[in-house]
């Protein structure tokens, strides 16, 4: 929130750290932001612990439940083929790359569409 607001007194998002939760939008004054869709983001890969880890966006903005419950159900389906044997989904992530995870729900999206 710090440093949010420039000299005009507009507010300025540094995209490059906004993760789409929307709380800016309700911590900030009223009518100073406005969202511009409404939706669910699903993110994988994250974890808790000593080294935790923000997890990655799937995809962006997602309208409805069923889009929703498809992204996770293809993640899934993604970690069940290449996930190994005690391994965290994101540790798999990165051993085959988030781009055959993209490429996966993507292509199963374009066959829901």
């Amino acid at each position: 929130r710090q440093g949010a607001v420039d000299d005009g007194g507009r507010v300025q998002i540094e995209s490059s750290r906004c993760i789409g939760c929307g709380d800016c939008i309700v911590s900030c004054p009223p009518a100073s932001m406005a969202e511009k869709s409404r939706g669910s983001r699903v993110f994988v890969g994250g974890k808790l612990g000593r080294v935790p880890f923000l997890g990655q966006p799937v995809f962006g903005v997602l309208r409805n439940p069923e889009e929703v419950l498809a992204v996770i159900g293809e993640a899934l389906e993604f970690f069940r083929l290449h996930g190994r044997s005690r391994e965290r989904f994101g540790d798999t992530l990165q051993r085959v790359g988030s781009e055959a995870l993209e490429a996966h729900v993507g292509a199963t999206a374009r066959r829901i569409a």
